[in-house]
């Protein structure tokens, strides 16, 4: 999920942006796409090798030039079980490289995330009219470093993570406030942000990044058949 935390609820044409009530009267203007998914299913169809050693196989392998996928067409991503043979027919039927390695399918779904951030922070950022300079990482995707670095790449923008357990502390943080011991909303951020390490992830080679989401906007999007679903 990834969206921003607004005072009011928005309404737009977007079919990929929604509204969520939030804390305190706030609002969340959201969009949830695929992600820890992919990685537990790869893992699962590559026999079961610790995501460690999948992070560092794709550590070893380049995002540039990669072969790309759009993650949110279900044909391929949202119904199979299968996501190692879904993603070598994506790529088959959108005429790219079918990855050779386990480093090679994680770092398609790393850069294929990473472009679609890009693309949805992008219509976001035209429909309320604003740019952001940050994005602000929590959840167990703060583990992922790789995707959390493409994402500052293709984005052009800092990700800044911070706790993995977010719903727990979020939770705790809600209770003390409902006892009165925190007053305000700003209250609990500043004690969120005083009780987590923060890493921050700078822009790289934003330019070949750029590259990249060109080519990845302008791919065909391919159809998959029914019968091939697994």
């Amino acid at each position: 999920m990834l969206g921003a935390d607004l005072p009011a609820p928005v309404i737009s044409d977007s079919p990929w942006l929604y509204n969520e009530g939030g804390v305190c009267g706030r609002n969340q203007y959201v969009h949830t796409t695929a992600g820890g998914r992919l990685y537990k299913l790869l893992r699962e169809n590559l026999g079961g090798p610790s995501f460690a050693e999948l992070d560092a196989a794709a550590a070893a392998c380049s995002a540039l030039d990669r072969s790309m996928l759009d993650v949110n067409i279900r044909e391929y991503f949202s119904i199979p079980t299968d996501i190692k043979t879904a993603i070598e027919d994506y790529c088959r039927d959108s005429d790219q490289p079918v990855p050779q390695c386990a480093g090679e399918y994680m770092t398609a779904i790393n850069v294929s995330l990473a472009l679609k951030y890009r693309q949805r922070f992008s219509e976001m950022e035209g429909i309320l009219d604003k740019r952001y300079d940050r994005i602000f990482v929590a959840g167990g995707g703060v583990h992922n470093k790789l995707l959390c670095q493409y994402t500052a790449s293709a984005t052009g923008k800092q990700v800044i993570t911070c706790f993995d357990q977010s719903a727990a502390y979020g939770n705790l943080l809600f209770q003390l406030m409902g006892q009165g011991e925190l007053k305000t909303l700003q209250d609990v951020r500043q004690v969120a942000k005083d009780s987590t390490k923060l890493t921050t992830y700078e822009p790289r080679e934003t330019e070949k990044w750029d590259e990249m989401y060109a080519k990845w906007v302008n791919l065909p999007r391919p159809v998959r058949k029914m019968e091939a679903i697994r």
